[in-house]
This record gives C-alpha cells, structure tokens and sequence, in this order.
C-alpha cells in the first residue's frame, strides 16, 4: 500500500510544480523569460528532492 501513497504523493507534486510552472510562463515569471522560469522549475524540482533526502537520513 505504501507504493499507491507514494505514487499518490508524486502525482500531488507533479501537478503542483505544472501549475507553478504554467503561472511563472503566464506572467513571464519572476526573472522575466520563459527560459528562466524552466531554470527555476528545475532549480525547485532538485532542491525539493535533497531536502527529502535529507530529511530522510535525519530522521
């Protein structure tokens, strides 16, 4: 059962980090291109994956 929360968590992320991306193309993000809005979706992607890594050895 652990598998279907895991793959339920994943797909809450997923679609958390789309419509994240779609506003940041929406308004050009932050920094002011598209191409900086992927950077900073990738950025966001990796940084949350080591913090649970982290996270995870800590606990």
């Amino acid at each position: 059962m652990a598998n279907n929360e895991e793959q339920r968590a994943a797909k809450f992320d997923i679609a958390n980090l789309l419509g994240w991306f779609e506003c940041e193309l929406a308004k050009e993000s932050n920094i002011g291109s598209p191409i900086d809005a992927r950077r900073e979706l990738i950025r966001g992607c990796y940084d949350k994956r080591r913090n649970r890594k982290r996270n995870k050895n800590q606990g």
